[in-house]
């Protein structure tokens, strides 16, 4: 239950190839519809929390480690992230199927165990999108050369919507 109205949500993201951006985006949009105002931002660009009332990190996930940005985020924003709301978002697999965003949360929630003062009240695991123009290497010999996009946008804008709540943002009227 929300105590204050939140007035400003920061959509933050850390991509390494637009993926997670293009999520954030989406999330962002989701969100419009039901709270004040969406600050959107590459995650590495954000300097400051002070002007905002709650948080949505987005991140890929690889062998249980956030983007480099991510990390940073975290670590330069710590004391502003206890005091706020937060909600993270992670994608995950470059394959569908329940077994495989299992896999992929448990991931994430290793991950955040590295930042045990961190506490997001919501988490989101989409899947991921693979484009052979953006990887190089051992990753496209792995992955191939038809791009595959496993995101559920359905989910991703489910999850979004839920967010106020979560979040305890106070939505529109």
């Amino acid at each position: 239950m929300a105590t204050e109205m939140a007035k400003r949500v920061l959509v933050a993201y850390a991509s390494k190839a637009g993926s997670t951006q293009e999520t954030a985006e989406k999330i962002a949009a989701a969100l419009k519809e039901k709270v004040l105002e969406i600050v959107l931002s590459a995650s590495n660009d954000v300097e400051t929390l002070d002007s905002v009332d709650a948080v949505v990190l987005g991140t890929s996930i690889y062998n249980a480690q956030l983007h480099p940005d991510a990390i940073q985020f975290l670590t330069r924003h710590q004391a502003a992230l206890v005091r706020l709301p937060v909600g993270v978002f992670a994608l995950g697999p470059l394959s569908s199927g329940a077994a495989a965003l299992q896999s992929s949360r448990k991931q994430l929630e290793t991950a955040l165990k590295r930042y045990p003062w961190f506490k997001p009240l919501d988490v989101g695991v989409f899947g991921g999108k693979y484009d052979p123009a953006d990887r190089k290497g051992v990753e496209r010999l792995l992955y191939g050369s038809t791009t595959k996009d496993y995101r559920n946008w359905d989910a991703i804008h489910d999850w979004a919507a839920a967010l106020p709540a979560s979040l305890g943002i106070v939505q529109k009227a």
